[in-house]
């Protein structure tokens, strides 16, 4: 137990006591946010009355701008030691898409097959037997 509270007093501590103090104020933003907003803008930090705020969209930037004095006014009014909102936006790396995959059907590979066997030589006909040869249907 004193390694503990060693740690408590020591810069771990003080790391991990203001972390624990953005968390529990996050709750008091997201009471003074419109309810469309909330969830979508995290507290980051609080420094000399100066709060950081990151949100995932220029969109949600631009609004929270907006209301930034009236924000500010409502967590002063709730006790808190605001005297500025910077509002950042979250780089987030777009997600890998992955590429996408045609599925045809058996039927229709088939239905495929036999408009190609009536059709003269021409460059669609040849995409068409590169289609049904790329699904597996010969």
């Amino acid at each position: 137990m004193a390694h503990l509270s060693n740690f408590f007093r020591g810069q771990d501590g003080q790391s991990l006591r203001k972390a624990l103090g953005v968390l529990s104020q996050q709750q008091t933003l997201d009471s003074v946010l419109p309810s469309e907003l909330r969830g979508k803008v995290r507290l980051v930090s609080m420094e000399n009355g100066s709060w950081l705020v990151y949100v995932d969209t220029g969109a949600i930037a631009a609004k929270l701008r907006q209301m930034t004095m009236t924000l500010v006014t409502r967590l002063q009014g709730k006790g808190q030691n605001i005297s500025n909102l910077r509002i950042k936006t979250a780089v987030n790396p777009a997600p890998l898409k992955r590429p996408k995959q045609a599925h045809i059907s058996s039927e229709t590979l088939q239905h495929l097959r036999d408009t190609v066997a009536d059709m003269p030589d021409s460059p669609i006909r040849q995409a068409f037997i590169r289609l049904i040869r790329h699904h597996g249907f010969d």
